[in-house]
């Protein structure tokens, strides 16, 4: 039995993620820059990480139940933003404190059902969406990063499923869905 790739992640309600994704296009059109258009708009909680499908079976039912008792949360979208070092550009999550709490309490119950280097090491939480990355030509990273910095953004929603994606090896796909709350 192989590894496959895993990712705990954010996904926004279906209208704002379709304009998340003419953004993307258009960044990517503008940059000739593709990388970015392969995973699903999202933010990411629990960053990709390798593990044998069995573990499924382990943090499925714990997420579940630890999902349940969370309170939904609100997320802002506020402008673009950069990470100059590794030639990222982004749309902005503005800082929430429930949000902050949330993740890094998801990151401490998933990482005591499944202790992975890779996502032990992921101790610095930035929430973003990523509309560009990877394949930006350093001599073009510049003039992008201008260019959106200077763009403004506004969205806001409710956080009220969060989704455990696994790779096929083309594509992220949504393995499971956690719905936060008490459910009826």
């Amino acid at each position: 039995m192989s590894a496959s790739l895993y990712m705990m992640a954010i996904m926004p309600p279906p209208e704002l993620t379709k304009d998340i994704e003419q953004i993307r296009f258009g960044f990517a059109d503008k940059y000739d820059c593709k990388a970015a258009l392969k995973p699903p708009v999202h933010i990411t909680l629990i960053p990709p990480h390798k593990t044998l499908p069995d573990s499924e079976e382990k943090i499925i039912p714990v997420m579940e139940h630890w999902a349940k008792s969370h309170a939904p949360f609100s997320v802002v979208l506020l402008n673009y933003s950069t990470f100059d070092r590794n030639g990222v550009v982004f749309i902005n999550v503005l800082p929430n404190e429930d949000g902050r709490v949330f993740q890094k309490e998801l990151r401490s119950e998933f990482l005591h059902v499944l202790p992975l280097p890779e996502v032990k090491r992921y101790t610095s939480f930035h929430p973003h969406i990523t509309i560009g990355y990877r394949d930006i030509p350093k001599n073009v990273f510049k003039e992008a990063a201008e260019d959106y910095l200077s763009r403004e953004f506004f969205a806001a929603f409710t956080v009220n499923t969060i989704y455990l994606w696994r790779h096929d090896g083309t594509r992220w796909q949504v393995l499971h869905s956690f719905p936060l709350g008490k459910t009826t």
